[in-house]
Order: structure tokens, then C-alpha cells, then sequence
């Protein structure tokens, strides 16, 4: 009987650390979680991987009404929320996989972890963006992947007053130091960057298109 109870326990004590661990709370996906007419699930974030690369990256395929995501983040190792969010508007799926520290306090380490996550998804739009929060305050959000078909110059910036759209359908992120960048004036819906919560921004040093917020 004494050892029927303490499995039980056990039992209960992996059921609640796989609970946070995988993020709980509103939105987050969870093994038979749906948001409105979205279901999915968590299939595998990894343990801190210390080998391979450091790069995040996120991989979409689209299969039989689902969409697959895979790829990497590379939270620091002393973040305690790492979860999966799903949303979509405008016809575009957004999927945001958040790390947050919540006391403010990092660790001088980053923690590599691989991720496998799949959601029902019938359109064709998918966005996926890592979404890191320092004590409570947004630090940074990059793209792993989008079907936003905008391109990015790369040019020089020091500030996002630096940065412009240019082009015909305004589909060009560039900076102010490089010359304009004429383009033929066929408008596509995937150079919408509202419609894929995007903006032309001074990244890294570097003009690009990135998450508006």
C-alpha cells in the first residue's frame, strides 16, 4: 500500500513538471490543447543540448491539414518559462515559442533546446517567432520563419529612424544610406508586413524586417 501511494505521488510530480516545463497557463499547446478552431500539442522540446548548433532556426512542412514545425532555440540557462503559443489573424498562422525570465537575473550559459511541435493549419501563411522577455520586459523577438515575401537590404543602421521601406509595393527593407531600390509594381498579399505583424527595423546593426509586437 506504502509504495501504490508513492508512485502515486510520483506519478502526480512528473505530471506537474512536464506541466511547467512545457509552459502552462492560457495558450499554451499541450498534448489535446485547442485554441478556437486550432488544435495541437507539444511533441518534444529537448533537454539542454551542449554540442551542434547555436543558430535558432524553425522548419514548417504542411501535411494533410496539419502544419509540422521543428528546429532549435537557444534560451539562457537560467530562463524558467519556455512554452509554445499558437494564435492566427489575417489568415496567417503565428506560432511564438516564449522564453522568459522571470526575476530579471541570466546566467552567463545559453541552453540549446530542440522542439517538435505540430498544430491542425489548413492555409498556406505561417509565421514562427521567438519571443524572449528579461523581468518581465520584452527583449527581443526574432523570425524563424515566415511566408512574408518581403525582402531585407541588410544595409547600415544605428537606430530604426535608419531604416525605410522602399520598392513599389513597399516590400523592401533598406537603409537610408544606400540608394533607392526600384521594383517592378505587381503587388503580392504576402508583402503585407501587417498583415504578418512585421516592420522594417534597425536589427543587430543591420536593416531588416522584424516583429512589430
Amino acid at each position: 500500500m506504502v509504495v501504490k501511494f508513492v508512485l502515486a505521488l510520483v506519478l502526480v510530480a512528473l505530471v506537474v513538471w512536464s506541466f511547467v516545463e512545457l509552459g502552462g497557463g492560457c495558450c499554451t499547446l499541450r498534448q489535446g490543447f485547442c485554441y478556437g478552431s486550432l488544435c495541437g500539442y507539444v511533441l518534444n522540446f529537448t533537454s539542454c543540448q551542449s554540442f551542434g548548433n547555436y543558430t535558432p532556426y524553425a522548419e514548417v512542412k504542411a501535411v494533410d491539414g496539419a502544419v509540422l514545425v521543428s528546429g532549435r532555440v537557444v534560451p539562457n540557462c537560467c530562463s524558467e518559462v519556455l512554452k509554445a503559443v499558437v494564435s492566427e489573424s489575417g489568415g496567417v498562422l503565428f506560432i511564438y515559442l516564449l522564453e522568459a525570465d522571470l526575476d530579471g537575473v541570466l546566467c552567463k550559459c545559453v541552453c540549446p533546446r530542440d522542439f517538435n511541435l505540430s498544430t491542425t493549419w489548413s492555409g498556406r501563411e505561417v509565421s514562427v517567432l521567438w519571443v524572449v522577455f528579461h523581468g518581465g520586459a520584452l527583449a527581443s523577438a526574432e523570425v524563424l520563419y515566415t511566408t512574408f515575401c518581403g525582402v531585407s537590404t541588410y544595409g547600415e543602421c544605428k537606430s530604426d529612424a535608419d531604416c525605410v521601406r522602399d520598392g513599389c509595393s513597399g516590400e523592401v527593407c533598406r537603409s537610408v544610406h544606400e540608394e533607392a531600390t526600384p521594383t517592378p509594381c505587381v503587388w503580392r498579399e504576402c508583402f503585407d508586413a501587417g498583415r504578418y505583424r512585421l516592420k522594417c527595423g534597425c536589427v543587430n546593426g543591420r536593416c531588416q524586417w522584424t516583429y512589430a509586437g
